[in-house]
């Protein structure tokens, strides 16, 4: 299989080397210089992996050596018209999240990847994280009881994401390639449906509110509500230090909470002793990113389903537009 990195910013260097750690040939990873992200950085890659890898600065080239599967990792914005375009070739496609900064021609990449039986699969990582997987299992054995609301919050400084460039040039700052900090921090919504559904309604406030020289939303406070009653509070932003990830739960019968950064999940029990789980020994951020595409390689040959789907990533997007557009509207959605 030939695996085509459409983009060269910090994630499609991480892809293109956890595929080698996969046991991907070096030759059969080739590589889209696209030109919308950081060229220097690229290039860096591009000269650490000593020329090892096929790179094009054409599309159309590059699609002519029938990649399996095209990983897009260019900016947000530019995601569908990438993810269409090597559809249209016959390439599988890994999409990185959000899906788009828009609904615009999400059904139509829908449409060719169904009619050509492509599989999509979408990046939301934090579904592979164990302690995720532990919050997901003591909600399914009912260990805290009915859930009744929960509250989350991702925050960490935007200058600290990417020492090596300037954040202002990011895509995360940029409002024409799909950044502000609800869309680029969509894990948290995805988690959020991943254990409760798709919610009913969304109130949000927020806007640009720290001295960061960006042009886009950099804080959003937002409400829900979800088919089974539950009611979730959500807080991102871009300027936190030190950085600040939990998801608390609370049901009838006690508290499940997963603090990211502590690098733990307990269950606290209204009645009883705290049971407290901890990362594995020796856990790294980037296994949940070898996982995934594990995950991605397995549903190529057939042993996997998709894990996010094109529908479940559109699900996501939406939440995530609601959240964009009641800030504006100062209205329910």
């Amino acid at each position: 299989m030939k695996f085509l990195i459409c983009g060269l910013g910090s994630i499609g260097k991480r892809h293109l080397e956890n595929l080698e750690k996969l046991g991907v040939k070096c030759e059969d990873i080739l590589i889209y210089r696209t030109g919308k992200g950081t060229k220097n950085f690229g290039d860096k890659v591009l000269s650490e992996h000593g020329g090892k890898h096929p790179v094009f600065y054409s599309i159309d080239d590059a699609l002519k050596e029938k990649p399996t599967a095209a990983i897009i990792t260019n900016p947000t914005s530019l995601h569908i018209p990438m993810a269409i375009t090597a559809a249209q070739a016959g390439c599988h496609i890994f999409l990185e999240k959000p899906i788009s900064h828009s609904l615009e021609k999400v059904d139509d990449l829908k449409k060719i990847t169904e009619r050509k039986r492509l599989k999509v699969f979408v990046a939301y990582q934090l579904r592979f994280h164990p302690l995720f997987k532990q919050i997901q299992k003591w909600l399914n054995e009912e260990r805290i009881g009915k859930v009744l609301c929960v509250h989350m919050e991702m925050a960490e400084r935007l200058t600290d994401w990417h020492p090596w460039e300037d954040y202002r040039a990011s895509y995360a700052s940029r409002e024409d390639l799909g950044g502000g900090v609800v869309l680029t921090q969509s894990h948290e919504l995805d988690m959020l449906y991943s254990l409760f559904g798709k919610s009913e309604w969304i109130f949000a406030t927020g806007g640009k509110l720290s001295n960061l020289d960006i042009e886009v939303e950099d804080m959003a406070k937002s409400i829900m509500q979800f088919p089974n009653g539950v009611i979730a509070s959500l807080h991102v932003d871009y300027f936190k230090k030190p950085p600040s990830r939990f998801i608390e739960i609370t049901g009838a019968k006690g508290r499940i909470r997963w603090d990211y950064f502590k690098k733990e999940a307990k269950i606290i029990p209204m009645e009883g002793n705290e049971e407290i789980i901890n990362e594995p020994a020796g856990y790294e951020r980037n296994m949940m990113y070898i996982e995934i595409m594990s995950h991605f390689l397995k549903a190529l040959s057939g042993k996997a389903e998709e894990l996010v789907d094109l529908e479940q990533g559109k699900t996501v997007l939406e939440m995530a537009l609601r959240t964009k557009q009641s800030i504006l509207s100062r209205k329910i959605i």
